[in-house]
């Protein structure tokens, strides 16, 4: 008959404890693994843009800087698209710089075509969220953060990392979720 050492009992207790411990801080930080994202459609090629309430051509849309943007709509909308004399266009781009958004003429503009801003909570997930794509994938080039339709608390990131793009769902604190 084999005989044990006194603490061998509790070397094996503590063994098994440490191992729960383990695997449980293993799950719970477990990072979810972003899905491939559908393929993007054609874009548009016959877009108007107006920044500040003036039209400019899409080369100079391609010099501005998105920190210096406050707001940005699309109108996809005929009549609207009409009211500015852009019947023909696939859609029209409004932006709002930070420089000018106090402008009269800015304002004036606006009041016509009014944006509607995301509620704080959509902010601060979408600002979570974004934290959370540095801090994994440094890389990553984000193109949205788009609230998921019929859910109120959850955001669907696409972005491009090493030549793939991404998708991951975020709940409305900005942590990954499973799809």
């Amino acid at each position: 008959m084999a005989s044990f050492p006194a603490f061998a009992p509790r070397l094996l207790t503590r063994s098994a404890f440490t191992a729960l411990l383990v695997l449980g801080y293993a799950a719970a930080h477990a990072q979810i693994m972003p899905q491939p994202a559908p393929p993007m459609g054609p874009a548009p090629t016959n877009v108007s843009y107006y920044v500040d309430g003036k039209k400019i051509s899409p080369l100079e849309m391609a010099a501005i800087k998105s920190d210096d943007i406050l707001s940005m709509d699309v109108i996809k909308d005929k009549a609207e698209q009409r009211s500015l004399g852009e019947a023909q266009a696939e859609g029209v781009v409004l932006i709002t710089t930070k420089a000018h958004a106090s402008l009269p003429a800015v304002q004036a503009f606006n009041k016509r075509f009014p944006v509607q801003p995301g509620i704080p909570a959509q902010n601060e997930a979408a600002a979570a969220a974004q934290a959370y794509l540095k801090q994994h994938y440094p890389a990553a080039k984000l193109e949205s953060i788009l609230s998921v339709k019929g859910k109120t608390d959850r955001y669907n990131a696409t972005f491009t990392n090493e030549g793939q793009r991404l998708q991951l769902l975020f709940d409305g604190k900005g942590n990954p979720v499973e799809q």
